[in-house]
């Protein structure tokens, strides 16, 4: 019984302050889980901004190619010569008559970023789109650029509408 009698006359430690390892590693394991799950969901949100600013780039390209064909520059038809490779790319190019010819200039060469990639023109072949001088009218044609299973079809028209 003393040494009951001697445990109660001790001063009574009240709660500790401050936070406990345990405490300290459930916090921290929440956060990371946390992160992981926006740093997931804004990674994919990028990639998906990425492949529509990709396409952004390919309808600027053509609406420029066709402005310059508007505007007579270098007196040629300018187009852009899209190639499905190894890797990927299109290239903004001037001419006397048409793309394989020896008159050809090519002025730009753009690669596609990351996992962005034509669909059509299919895998070792390639596709052009030529405006002509002044009315930059052109025979017409689409491109497909695909991103981890979204497309997005890429048109111009025979009277030189690009959408």
């Amino acid at each position: 019984t003393f040494r009951f009698a001697y445990l109660n006359k001790m001063p009574r430690v009240g709660r500790q302050k401050g936070f406990s390892l345990l405490e300290i590693l459930i916090v921290a394991a929440m956060l990371a889980v946390l992160g992981l799950v926006v740093w997931g969901g804004n990674g994919r949100v990028t990639s998906n901004l990425a492949f529509r600013t990709e396409a952004d780039n390919v309808i600027t390209q053509l609406r420029s190619a066709q402005a310059k064909a508007q505007a007579g520059e270098l007196s040629s038809r300018w187009g852009v010569h899209f190639v499905n490779g190894e890797r990927d790319y299109y290239e903004l190019f001037s001419t006397a008559s048409e793309y394989l010819s020896s008159s050809t200039i090519v002025h730009e060469t753009v690669y596609l970023h990351g996992a962005t990639l034509f669909i059509d023109p299919t895998e070792g072949a390639s596709s052009t789109l030529v405006f002509e001088p002044i009315s930059s009218k052109t025979s017409g044609g689409s491109i497909t650029l695909g991103f981890w299973g979204e497309t997005r079809i890429i048109t111009a028209t025979t009277l030189g509408r690009i959408y």
